[in-house]
């Protein structure tokens, strides 16, 4: 009876060492950040990368349950040159800012690690311009909205009791955009929109982040 006493005490010591940085009334203060570069050569070589980061804020409404929103930051830039002497046949740059409020839920492995599960919606506006140095007729500048959803699974380790460094990678994801296009040959705006759905978790594409916990 004693040993079991015992047991449940420590047992219960465990739990709420686990929910310590999680628990209802916590506040959630942070970031993250996330690159990828790629490189293809076909008729020509292309180099595209890509970096995003975002401020965040929540706040634990529940043990292990948390609300917030996070400023969001994404700028992309595309170039391509001819293979032989490495001359520059195009380049699209693009920036956008935006909003994005989430809920995340974590589960509790042991007082340093925890997995967590993302539900983030968002919405960004930006700019783009696309320079074609062949034909600069065909160069444009952009104008855009953008509006998704995603859910983002992820690793948070915490060396010491108040800060977390997460790791997480996107799973599913929908994005909707829409675009205004204007052409040097062409002033007048060119409007379209389009759809965007990726399923699987891409390690290609790692975000990585530091909270507060407070």
């Amino acid at each position: 009876m004693k040993n079991k006493l015992v047991f449940a005490a420590l047992l219960c010591l465990f739990t709420i060492q686990a929910n310590a940085q999680t628990e209802k009334g916590k506040v959630m203060l942070g970031g993250y950040a996330s690159f990828y570069t790629y490189k293809f050569e076909g008729q020509s070589a292309q180099k595209s990368n890509y970096f995003s980061t975002s401020l965040r804020s929540a706040y634990f409404i529940n043990d292990n349950l948390a609300i917030g929103i996070g400023l969001l930051y994404n700028y992309y830039k595309d170039t391509q040159s001819d293979l032989n002497d490495q001359t520059p046949l195009s380049r699209q740059t693009s920036r956008s800012y935006g909003l994005a409020p989430f809920v995340r839920y974590y589960f509790n492995i042991n007082e340093k690690f925890k997995i967590f599960n993302e539900l983030a919606i968002n919405g960004n506006i930006g700019k783009s311009k696309y320079n074609n140095e062949t034909s600069p007729f065909f160069s444009s500048e952009n104008k855009f909205k953008q509006f998704g959803a995603n859910i983002k699974p992820g690793l948070a380790y915490f060396p010491i009791k108040k800060i977390a460094i997460e790791f997480s990678f996107p799973m599913l994801s929908y994005q909707k955009s829409f675009n205004e296009a204007t052409y040097m040959e062409n002033p007048d705006p060119f409007k379209t929109d389009g759809e965007e759905f990726q399923f699987g978790i891409d390690t290609f594409k790692p975000t990585i982040g530091v909270n507060f916990h407070f």
